[in-house]
């Protein structure tokens, strides 16, 4: 009976040996890759991990990369770390491979993302090419001329002044917003829209240039802010980052009138002697190109003490 008793007892520990072996039993690294941004000649790698002590990655433009860096994550846990792919070359497409390794050296699947750098323009002002990355800003403010054919203008200086800094209790300055959406939905000389409706005319060529002018004309809402904002600089000093402006782009509606498709698709104008159809997608790429570059061109010759331009907003 002891024998029995004795055996009984090394199946019980070898049971219970099993039992913690199941419960120490390790995992697969696994990981998830997202394009976080991507410039002509950067791009930057959000990879989430999961049991993963390392990650093993590699980027090519040609076959398959070669898994030759790598990175701690800082845990084993779910963690999120942004691996900085520099310098890429502008306009091509390229292959990025990442794998999890494990504190045993397990190894998971290997994950793949495909991305295509952006290509340069034919022609780029100095401020355009001394930039290496997409701007960033933290914090935007949603400016609308609401009717930009108003006498006196909707925006001066001294309206501008509450987006550009705020006092505290004590009467302190403090910096405000910095960046501003620059919007505007109706021409209301026209009575035309700027956006898809189903209840005005579409804006043509005309609206789409009273338009620039409000913005950007010798008298436009932009250099108000520019004043806004060196008003402020003459309290607070230098801004402490970039003051940035993103550009409404206006739609190019297919229709005259968008509620009846039978309407012209020809009415908004010609560029160069060419009248543009919107039926045609590549027309409607020749307008917003064209307004793009006329924004640009503003940029550029109104030589902005503070204001820069940090890209387009699509309606």
């Amino acid at each position: 009976m002891r024998n029995v008793a004795i055996a009984l007892s090394v199946l019980v520990l070898l049971a219970a040996g099993c039992r913690q072996n199941e419960n120490k039993k390790t995992y697969e690294p696994a990981l998830r890759l997202e394009l976080a941004e991507v410039s002509s000649g950067t791009a930057s790698i959000g990879v989430t991990s999961i049991d993963a002590e390392k990650i093993a990655y590699g980027c090519s433009s040609s076959g398959e990369p070669s898994l030759t860096d790598t990175m701690a994550t800082g845990s084993t846990g779910s963690v999120v770390n942004s691996i900085l792919l520099d310098p890429l070359v502008p306009g091509t497409e390229y292959s990025f491979c990442a794998q999890g390794i494990g504190p045993g050296g397990e190894k998971g699947n290997t994950v793949s993302l495909n991305f295509n750098t952006l290509k340069l323009a034919g022609s780029l002002y100095p401020w355009e090419k001394s930039r290496g990355r997409v701007p960033s800003f933290a914090d935007m403010s949603l400016i609308t001329l609401g009717r930009h054919n108003a006498n006196p203008p909707a925006w001066t200086a001294d309206r501008f002044a509450s987006h550009v800094l705020y006092r505290d209790q004590d009467n302190k300055p403090h910096w405000l917003f910095d960046a501003f959406l620059c919007i505007d939905g109706w021409d209301a000389k026209r009575n035309l829209s700027y956006s898809i409706t189903s209840n005005r005319y579409s804006a043509i060529k005309e609206s789409w240039e009273d338009l620039l002018e409000a913005w950007l004309g010798t008298n436009g809402a932009l250099l108000k802010l520019d004043k806004a904002i060196a008003d402020a600089a003459a309290e607070l000093g230098t801004p402490p980052s970039p003051r940035y402006v993103v550009m409404t782009l206006p739609d190019p509606v297919m229709f005259q009138y968008f509620a009846d498709k039978s309407s012209s698709t020809t009415y908004w104008g010609a560029i160069d002697g060419k009248q543009l159809d919107f039926s045609r997608v590549e027309d409607q790429e020749e307008a917003y190109h064209w307004y793009m570059d006329a924004i640009r061109k503003r940029f550029h010759e109104l030589s902005f003490q503070y204001v820069e331009l940090a890209g387009f907003y699509i309606l």
